[in-house]
C-alpha cells in the first residue's frame, strides 16, 4: 500500500518537474525568437557595417552600405554607447525603420550616455536605397520604450 502511494507520488513529482523544465525552456526560446525577429535585416540589398571606433567595444557605429558594392554608403554612420541595431515599423507604413540605440540589459549604475537614432529607408534618385536620419535623441538616464516615439 505504501509502496503504491510512493510510486504515485514519484510519478506526480516527475510530471511537475517535466512541466517546470518545459517552462524553463519555452520562455527563453520564445524571448530569443521575438528578439531575433527585430534584429533581422529586412532590406535584402543593404548590409550594415558594424564598427568600434573607440579603444574598447563600448561605442558601436553602424553604416548602411550596398550589399553588392560595400564601398557605396547608403546613409550616415550612426553610433551609440553599447549600441545595438534593430528594425521596427514605427509609423505603420509597412517599411521598417533602422533603430540604433543603447542596449541596457542590466543596470548596475554604470556611467553611460543612453541614446537612440532612427534611420528611415527610402529609394534614392538613382534607384538605390538610402537611409536618412530622422530622429536622434540623448537621454539622461534610461531610454523610454520605443512605442513612445510614434506618439502612441
Amino acid at each position: 500500500m505504501q509502496n503504491t502511494i510512493r510510486i504515485k507520488t514519484e510519478m506526480e513529482i516527475r510530471k511537475i518537474l517535466k512541466f517546470i523544465f518545459l517552462i524553463l525552456i519555452i520562455i527563453p526560446v520564445t524571448y530569443y525568437f521575438i528578439y531575433s525577429l527585430n534584429m533581422r535585416n529586412p532590406f535584402s540589398d543593404v548590409q550594415w557595417v558594424e564598427n568600434y571606433p573607440g579603444a574598447t567595444d563600448r561605442y558601436v557605429t553602424y553604416t548602411p552600405v550596398l550589399k553588392s558594392n560595400t564601398k557605396i554608403k547608403l546613409g550616415p554612420e550612426v553610433g551609440a554607447d553599447f549600441g545595438k541595431l534593430r528594425f521596427k515599423d514605427l509609423n505603420n507604413d509597412g517599411i521598417k525603420e533602422a533603430i540604433i540605440e543603447t542596449e541596457i540589459l542590466f543596470d548596475f549604475g554604470e556611467f553611460r550616455s543612453p541614446e537612440r537614432h532612427i534611420l528611415k529607408y527610402r529609394k534614392g534618385p538613382k534607384g538605390l536605397p538610402e537611409f536618412v536620419l530622422i530622429k536622434s535623441e540623448k537621454f539622461p538616464e534610461k531610454i523610454p520604450d520605443i512605442y513612445t516615439i510614434s506618439g502612441k
